[in-house]
């Protein structure tokens, strides 16, 4: 069983994600956040009241506290720093991609535009997922 925190604002995609996940065939569990904020409380909790998870999915434009800055938190704590973080965005600017790499994301993936393309993203983040206890 693998954890997976997923720290988005956008319901459909969520919805999306989630049965993409489950149509690859991964058994997990899905923490989810609203907002950069909670986002946030989910990372703090890693480890302590949460597992630490598989793998960090997070929406470059969340509200309350960006997905950069979400990121740098994630980066500074010691249980999440070698964690697979996974950035999805609308957002193709290459500076938003550059920043996000920069600032210690795993990948930077480009929100899919239909099911098909969540399905196929899927299959590319399962191969991504840090074991279970293995820090």
């Amino acid at each position: 069983m693998t954890d997976i925190f997923m720290i988005e604002d956008n319901p459909m995609d969520i919805e999306l994600m989630t049965m993409a996940l489950q149509e690859s065939g991964l058994v997990f569990t899905l923490h989810v956040a609203g907002d950069g904020e909670r986002g946030v409380e989910l990372l703090e909790n890693a480890g302590r009241e949460l597992p630490v998870p598989g793998l960090i999915l997070l929406d470059l434009n969340i509200p309350r506290i960006s997905g950069l800055e979400v990121l740098a938190i994630a980066r500074s704590n010691s249980a999440l720093r070698e964690m697979p973080i996974i950035i999805f965005s609308g957002s193709l600017n290459p500076r938003d991609v550059e920043a996000a790499i920069k600032g210690g994301a795993t990948a930077f993936f480009p929100k899919p535009l239909n099911v098909d393309g969540f399905f196929a993203t899927a299959q590319k983040l399962v191969g991504m997922l840090r074991p279970a206890g293995h820090p």
